[in-house]
């Protein structure tokens, strides 16, 4: 690892982690309004910014998320607290 790498890591993260709480609270909001569009973009959203990171998991779980909203189904709330839990352990 070269010098500087590590902090540009833990930036990365920490901006991850930022961004993610702002588009979970749309997300949260948006499951609860029934506005399959907004979840399906706010999932895309986070699924793009985990991917990038190499933060497998939370972008399968938005992943299926955003499928689901694309096809009128809101994510499951035991779902939603899982993905939240994800990104709160960061």
């Amino acid at each position: 690892m070269a010098l500087g790498e590590e902090d540009e890591g833990v930036d990365l993260m920490s901006l991850f982690v930022e961004d993610s709480r702002s588009r979970l609270t749309t997300l949260s909001r948006a499951t609860a309004a029934g506005d399959s569009r907004t979840v399906a973009d706010a999932a895309h959203a986070i699924k793009g910014a985990a991917a990038s990171i190499g933060l497998e998991e939370i972008s399968e779980v938005c992943e299926s998320f955003e499928t689901d909203a694309l096809g009128g189904r809101m994510p499951d709330p035991s779902r939603l607290n899982h993905l939240i839990r994800l990104i709160e352990r960061l």
